[in-house]
């Protein structure tokens, strides 16, 4: 057996660098693009940047730096240390087709939409109370993952009790949103 060579490690260093350049080019255009027409910012956490800019549909949302953004990242943080949580789309589809009792957290900058734009509706029939916030890298830094975080299910169960009265609270907030958004269902 003999291994073929493609090619010096000199090449195969232009053709990344190559990539990289192209790839900045790309992320730079797109986000001046974005930038103009929808509002949105470049956001840096360590070496990762994000656009931050909001969905359509995301109602109800809670905005950046507001006090029940905070409140709800700690509560996914004490959930996740508690093992007390659903993490991912598919997961929490499920999870939510099958009546679990929780709450979603549905990051609002998910492009394309297409990908989460089913799970309000999923939710919404299953009777589950949802909420919007800004950033799905944050979120996936509250549930301690280095990846970003799309969608996630609080569970009630394992939590303190201490931790379970502000799920309740943060859980009540969310259903008055949600009624002052879209009305008395």
């Amino acid at each position: 057996y003999q291994r073929r060579v493609h090619g010096d490690d000199e090449s195969k260093k232009k053709r990344k660098s190559r990539k990289s350049v192209e790839v900045e080019t790309l992320q730079g255009d797109s986000s001046q693009v974005l930038q103009e027409f929808s509002g949105a910012k470049l956001v840096k956490y360590g070496e990762r940047t994000e656009i931050q800019f909001q969905c359509v549909i995301s109602k109800p949302f809670s905005p950046p730096g507001e006090k029940l953004t905070k409140k709800i990242y700690q509560l996914v943080n004490e959930a996740c240390k508690a093992k007390s949580v659903i993490i991912g789309l598919k997961y929490t589809r499920k999870a939510a087709t099958k009546k679990v009792n929780g709450l979603a957290v549905l990051a609002a900058n998910v492009a394309p939409l297409d990908v989460i734009s089913h799970l309000p509706g999923v939710f919404e029939d299953n009777g589950i109370p949802y909420i919007w916030v800004p950033s799905r890298f944050e979120l996936g830094l509250a549930c301690m993952v280095k990846r970003a975080i799309t969608v996630i299910l609080i569970k009630p169960d394992k939590l303190s009790e201490e931790h379970q009265k502000t799920y309740e609270k943060i859980k009540k907030v969310v259903k008055e949103m949600y009624n002052q958004c879209f009305g008395n269902n």
